[in-house]
């Protein structure tokens, strides 16, 4: 059995003094009473008072002081900081912060600081967020998500090959091939002019709900990246 190492009085960890050596226990270790430079006194196991103990608590004021010095003024997504709350008590330091949209509300800084409250209440019920900011986030976490997993990124171009070679009759001719080849120059050039980037879309959806295309000349378009998204594999008789 490993021997007790035993803490001599007035030993400094951090901002902690070693007051007293309170217990002796056999299978967690001894025991030490601990002064705080920020007032306060707390009972720390031998194991926790390393060279990395510093405060007494998660909430000790030094701790405290030290990550939320002063946060008014700032702005943290809807929200922005007027003033310290110090009427309300809990665990922690409260902000007086104003939405956007005129509400007022206290705030746990750890809240602010973690993105863990964005809004008031009024705000979140009305979604703030509109749908298209909603799903350009949601092409953009795809796009992510796809550059770190390049095999998932591959199998996709994979299934659209096949999906592709499954939509091409065997009946075209060198002519068709042409004039499919010209929307897709077509493409690259529209995106290289306007900095906008265009897509080569099929007007009836390969795989549509209710209707499948051809990939055909007569089937072919071309769209910004947003209206081809927004399209999807959506076809309507009107187009």
């Amino acid at each position: 059995m490993r021997p007790l190492r035993i803490i001599e009085p007035d030993t400094r960890f951090g901002h902690l003094t070693v007051i007293k050596l309170i217990s002796k226990d056999p299978i967690h270790g001894p025991c030490y009473e601990v002064l705080c430079d920020c007032g306060g006194s707390a009972m720390k196991q031998g194991w926790h008072l390393n060279p990395k103990a510093k405060y007494c608590s998660s909430h000790c004021p030094l701790m405290l002081g030290k990550r939320f010095s002063d946060l008014v003024g700032q702005k943290f997504n809807r929200w922005t900081v007027i003033a310290q709350d110090r009427a309300r008590k809990g665990r922690g330091r409260y902000w007086l912060c104003r939405c956007e949209c005129g509400n007022e509300s206290s705030i746990a800084a750890t809240s602010l600081m973690c993105d863990k409250s964005k809004a008031c209440l009024y705000c979140r019920s009305r979604k703030y967020f509109t749908e298209e900011a909603t799903k350009e986030g949601v092409r953009v976490k795809k796009r992510r998500y796809l550059d770190k997993n390049p095999a998932k990124a591959k199998s996709h171009h994979i299934k659209y090959a096949l999906k592709l070679g499954y939509a091409t009759p065997l009946w075209l001719k060198a002519d068709h091939w042409h004039e499919m080849d010209r929307f897709y120059r077509k493409a690259r050039s529209l995106t290289a002019k306007t900095k906008v980037v265009h897509h080569v879309d099929h007007i009836v959806p390969l795989q549509g709900k209710t209707v499948c295309g051809l990939h055909v000349p007569w089937n072919l378009q071309v769209l910004t990246r947003s209206e081809n998204c927004r399209k999807s594999n959506k076809f309507s008789q009107a187009a």
